[in-house]
């Protein structure tokens, strides 16, 4: 019964359609078209002319000969590290790079140089560390069109990519697949199956649970190997900076921050599909069920609601996982991975249990 219910499911047209625009979403950044100066490259031209007119105005000042010492040092190592880039030289980018923006963190921690947060600055220099001590080739952030598997799918979770957009089309799905019974009429069909009510509904919900797992991460996968094929895989032990009880950085591998983040949007279809299936057992009534779900997805950044109990406050798990950032700190420092993950079981479980309460105190499964 649940072959049949589960290949009932997948002959539905409108899922695929869904299917293929998370698909063309998800790889959409790799076709951008590559520049003739890299971002890196650009942004260091620029900070040279920053350089060349800050020396200008203080040329004639005679307390400003320290100073301007450290713009003409900065500027030489900025032209190597163009130099660097030009010629290909990717180790010795990387040895510049981590020079220079270590000589940055500690002007900014003399309170001598004002910039992005110091955090965020402790974060790149802990990477570019990382990467010399290991001989891990740099990974530029700033091209994603050039980016190797590992690192685009490491990209697709993280903070630069909207998680309300890896959420909101799965989301769509489960409405659409919670609704299906009520909007196709055939609720009478499935109440007049010789099966326990239980039973009715393990299949339902397993069915649906199959499908948005099988969707969404075969559409991931896609996208990755779509990265495979144009950029090569990369490396699993490449280093992401996080933020801990938001104040310290920490460096795990690349293939720990992907693997928590895939565990959590599990979860969190997971208990999406739960909720979805809760709220049928009352209405089958899809803006209901729309409103009442989507709205959960989106209001992840309503103050009002953010509190660390609150189910909504664990959509944006790419924030958790990161333990924020200089820009969007943690409202709750404990809002941990372990802690989001304990709780989204405890809400699954909540809705299983009210779900099985419901279902007692009635005849059919709609």
């Amino acid at each position: 019964m649940l072959k049949i219910e589960t290949i009932k499911i997948l002959k539905e047209k409108s899922l695929w359609f869904v299917f293929i625009a998370f698909i063309l979403m998800l790889i959409y950044p790799l076709l951008a078209q590559p520049q003739q100066l890299s971002f890196k490259e650009m942004q260091y031209e620029n900070r040279i002319k920053n350089n060349e007119q800050a020396k200008e105005k203080m040329k004639n000042e005679p307390a400003a000969k320290e100073t301007l010492n450290k713009i003409e040092d900065e500027s030489e190592q900025l032209r190597k590290a163009i130099n660097d880039i030009k010629i290909g030289d990717e180790w010795a980018l990387l040895e510049a790079e981590k020079k220079l923006e270590e000589s940055n963190l500690n002007a900014m921690l003399k309170g001598t140089l004002y910039s992005i947060p110091i955090i965020e600055q402790q974060k790149r220099v802990k990477e570019l560390q990382y990467l010399s001590e290991n001989r891990i080739k740099q990974v530029d952030s700033s091209e994603v069109a050039k980016m190797p598997a590992l690192n685009y799918l490491g990209f697709l979770l993280s903070m630069d990519f909207p998680y309300t957009l890896l959420l909101i089309i799965p989301s769509l799905m489960i409405i659409a697949l919670a609704t299906l019974e009520k909007r196709k009429n055939t609720v009478s069909l499935w109440n007049g199956l010789p099966l326990k009510l239980w039973k009715k509904y393990s299949i339902k919900i397993s069915s649906i649970l199959f499908t948005i797992g099988l969707v969404s991460y075969l559409s991931i996968f896609l996208s990755v190997i779509s990265a495979f094929f144009k950029n090569g895989l990369g490396n699993p032990d490449y280093p992401v900076a996080i933020i801990e009880k938001g104040q310290s950085v920490t460096i795990i591998s690349l293939s720990n921050y992907l693997s928590r983040s895939l565990i959590m949007f599990g979860m969190l279809l997971l208990a999406l599909t739960v909720f979805s299936f809760l709220l049928s057992l009352f209405t089958g009534n899809l803006i209901v069920h729309s409103l009442l779900i989507v709205g959960v997805v989106l209001s992840s950044g309503v103050s009002l609601i953010s509190n660390k109990f609150f189910f909504t406050a664990y959509m944006n798990f790419p924030k958790i996982i990161n333990g924020g950032n200089g820009y969007e700190p943690m409202d709750e420092i404990s809002l941990t991975f372990d802690f989001s993950l304990k709780m989204i079981i405890v809400y699954v479980l909540i809705s299983l249990i009210v779900s099985a309460i419901v279902l007692r105190n009635r005849k059919g499964l709609f």
